[in-house]
């Protein structure tokens, strides 16, 4: 009983040319993302020392038109009329808060370069502390209500006192004009 097995030869010779081919276009493929890969991770350290340095360059002018307009209010102030303090306050205002969001690139922009450290951290005093702190200064104070005890978290405490400032900013920020803000702060356990 002979077979003729060519046609089961020519079969297997092709399976294996095309794993063969499929190898090689994988190697290639992860060749190319390998070095893809470090072009972009070039890019992004390329476009952090470029962010840095920008708003770090930037605070020297914005610190300078905040202290001539510091000196106008204390100094002038008494030469302007209601409308002229208004501006100026205005300038004051967004000075700082052009200020602060320098100041957070400069601090996300070390940040992407440290390990931080995490630890445990009592949310509670954390929240009560910055919601005491938040109330000084706002020209309508704002009702923070932290309901029950928040719980013990882990995480940098650096940086989940700045999210819950920003939270808390944001909440009185989007009220409406001569509206008290009303924020209740409060904490539930997630699985996981």
């Amino acid at each position: 009983n002979i077979r003729d097995i060519t046609e089961r030869k020519r079969m297997q010779t092709a399976l294996s040319d095309a794993n063969h081919q499929l190898a090689n276009h994988a190697a290639e493929l992860e060749r190319v993302v390998g070095e893809r890969t470090i072009q972009l991770q070039k890019t992004i350290a390329e476009l952090e020392g470029f962010s840095y340095s920008v708003s770090h360059d930037m605070r020297a002018p914005l610190r300078s038109m905040q202290s001539f307009a510091q000196l106008l209010m204390e100094e002038y102030s008494g030469n302007l009329d209601a409308q002229g303090v208004n501006y100026l306050d205005r300038i004051i205002r967004s000075a700082a808060r052009l200020d602060r969001l320098i100041q957070d690139v400069l601090s996300y922009t070390r940040i992407l370069n440290v390990k931080l450290p995490i630890e445990v951290i009592d949310l509670d005093r954390l929240v009560r502390d910055i919601a005491e702190t938040f109330r000084n200064g706002q020209p309508i104070q704002p009702e923070i209500q932290i309901q029950g005890t928040l719980p013990e978290v882990e995480g940098n405490e650096a940086l989940l006192g700045q999210c819950i400032s920003n939270l808390l900013s944001n909440a009185v920020k989007f009220v409406s004009p001569g509206t008290v803000p009303h924020v209740e702060v409060t904490a539930e356990a997630v699985e996981g």
